[in-house]
């Protein structure tokens, strides 16, 4: 089902909005709010998501099955600290998968640092990593405390500032959004403020939002597959699909954002085939425009720079195999050790 893997990719990226931007009368108030935090230089949260896709498409791939039925059962969380000035954002993702086959729980804190293009994760973290690739985390005692330091040029081409600026132009494609739509898409009660976009405001959204991930370097769709998708949109059916955010105010304080994703089509050649994707957001704005405290000790004497872990990771690696030949015993190979955190 084409337009639904194409579809998800697009209205997955409205969280950008809802994650990192993300908001008189309710609609002076959402728009005014927005803006806030899109021009917000430091900014802290905490928050939640919870991801549901469906789908009951006849050429469905066993491994997309998969991922559908794991989603059902995964809680995230997200916890950031962004400062523009300084060129600095902390991220701890933690995640809690359940599964028949496992129970498990991540949590990995990530410091990016523009300026020195490096990408920091705390070395406690690793070990729990290493220990969920097969080596024993006590293995490596000597790195408690300390931060694996990462190049952002080693870990793919992903072009950060190209990023940075088509996330503002895809913040900036809501918002005007936004600011177009009736009073009548804008409701107040107490102090909770929600705005929806639905119908022929969602299609213009999402293809202005496809617009510009299409210029992205590392976009592998071709010029044809741009031009199907924009028909494909054209002649869907949005009907149940919306885009809602919800902001809790206090006074002229924003200190709750929610955003409630929904998308749903059906397949033009097929309409019993559907394809529905749900993203729910909570956001607890701790502070706006306040001072930013990093938890990440990123001095020299406390960095051990990835080469460094990897060399230690193959000197284990060899001692496991030495030991097991001169035991005369089997080895179980070592699964391979990730070289990049999780995202």
């Amino acid at each position: 089902m084409k337009f639904g893997k194409k579809g998800l990719l697009v209205v997955a990226s409205l969280s950008l909005f809802a994650l990192s931007a993300c908001g008189k009368s309710a609609k002076e108030t959402v728009v005014s709010s927005t803006e806030s935090i899109l021009n917000a230089k430091q900014m802290e949260s905490s928050g939640s998501i919870s991801i549901k896709l469906d789908s009951n498409a006849k050429d469905m791939k066993p491994e997309d099955k998969a991922a559908i039925d794991m989603l059902k059962n995964i809680s995230i969380t997200v916890d950031s600290k962004t400062d523009k000035d300084a060129k600095k954002d902390e991220i701890t993702i933690g995640a809690n998968i359940k599964t028949d086959a496992m129970k498990m729980d991540i949590s990995i804190p990530m410091l990016m640092d523009e300026g020195k293009k490096a990408l920091y994760v705390k070395a406690n973290n690793v070990k729990s990593l290493l220990q969920l690739a097969g080596i024993p985390g006590d293995s490596f005692s000597t790195l408690e405390g300390k931060v694996i330091k990462m190049d952002m040029k080693d870990l793919g081409e992903v072009d950060t500032k190209e990023s940075t600026e088509i996330q503002e132009k895809v913040q900036k494609s809501l918002l005007d959004a936004i600011k177009a739509l009736p009073e009548d898409n804008f409701t107040k009660e107490k102090d909770v403020y929600t705005v929806k976009l639905t119908g022929k405001d969602l299609k213009a959204v999402i293809e202005k939002v496809f617009d510009e991930m299409s210029t992205m370097k590392n976009f592998t769709g071709t010029k044809q597959e741009i031009a199907d998708f924009k028909k494909e949109l054209e002649g869907a059916n949005l009907g149940k699909s919306s885009v809602s955010l919800i902001y809790t105010m206090d006074g002229k304080i924003i200190k709750k954002q929610d955003a409630a994703i929904h998308f749903e089509a059906k397949n033009p050649k097929d309409e019993k085939e559907t394809f529905k994707f749900d993203m729910n957001i909570h956001s607890d704005i701790k502070s706006i425009d306040k001072p930013i405290k990093f938890t990440f000790d990123t001095s020299e004497k406390n960095i051990v720079p990835m080469d460094e872990l990897q060399k230690m990771i193959g000197e284990f690696m060899n001692q496991i195999m030495m030991n097991g030949e001169m035991d005369g015993g089997k080895v179980t190979p070592v699964q391979p050790v990730p070289t990049e955190p999780a995202a």
